[in-house]
């Protein structure tokens, strides 16, 4: 009788966590504004990845670009986890759209709410997305990045330890920022040469295969074999630097983005966010 008090219990408590949205690092998927009256409404009828929906709603089909968070692509590690996940949650589901704008492809720039969880937000707290560095009068910006760092303490989804097959302690690299110069002065696309990122560790790490990244879908850095972190020596990688696809243009904006360092595998080993 004891024992199945016991599992009764433990399954309270585990629905419990699941009805208030909580997550491994602690962190509520629902904020604590309920969503915002008279928003646009309709039923999700694709989920193209793990960050845009086509919604149909009453004037038409909206192609949605999830505002203030971007997920690994399709071919990235952790990409296909985070389009399934966000097919469990909406697709074929009734939304409601807080708009922001459009972006650069004239997509529609929401916030989604299913009830009163913020599906955006949750893609974040989950572990399946990054935030973007929020823009001035952003209503969930400061929301998203706290999600972020506390997934990433927790190391859930794509933060994991042990995500896309990986195994093995994670190595003792970090970004230094000291050393590091993200915002030269001039022109950025006139000082790709001056602007760059510095990592440093207290062994030897061979680096070769691995990738930066920033918080952008664009730009990719694939060390070459044979690049190597060393004591005392550390690694620089500059914007200009033929390692970048694409090539040719400022990695980092001035008003703020991150850094990751993502092993052979996937797993993000190093990971730096400056705010502008």
């Amino acid at each position: 009788m004891t024992r199945i008090c016991g599992a009764i219990l433990v399954i309270a408590l585990i629905s419990a966590c699941q009805a208030t949205g909580q997550v491994d690092g602690g962190f509520d998927s629902r904020p604590d504004e309920p969503a915002p009256s008279g928003l646009t409404t309709g039923t999700v009828v694709r989920v193209n990845d793990g960050d845009s929906v086509v919604v149909e709603t009453g004037s038409g089909d909206l192609e949605v670009r999830l505002m203030g968070i971007n997920t690994p692509e399709r071919d990235e590690c952790h990409g296909p986890e985070a389009e399934d996940r966000l097919i469990d949650l909406v697709d074929g589901q009734t939304v409601a759209l807080e708009e922001i704008g459009q972006d650069q492809f004239d997509r529609t720039l929401a916030y989604v709410w299913l009830g009163d969880l913020l599906v955006n937000l949750d893609q974040v707290a989950e572990g399946f997305a990054i935030a973007s560095t929020p823009e001035e009068g952003d209503p969930h910006g400061s929301a998203l990045l706290e999600a972020e760092d506390r997934a990433f303490q927790a190391r859930a989804g794509m933060w994991s330890a042990t995500v896309c097959g990986a195994s093995g302690p994670i190595p003792a690299v970090e970004v230094d920022d000291s050393a590091s110069s993200f915002d030269p002065p001039g022109p950025d696309e006139e000082m790709l040469d001056q602007e760059w990122v510095s990592f440093a560790g207290e062994e030897r790490v061979d680096v070769g295969g691995w990738v930066i990244r920033d918080e952008s879908s664009q730009h990719r850095c694939h060390l070459s074999n044979g690049t190597s972190i060393d004591p005392g020596a550390g690694l620089t990688v500059t914007s200009i630097d033929p390692c970048w696809d694409p090539g040719d243009s400022s990695v980092w904006n001035n008003g703020g983005d991150m850094t990751l360092l993502i092993d052979a595998s996937g797993r993000v080993v190093a990971r730096y966010r400056y705010l502008g």
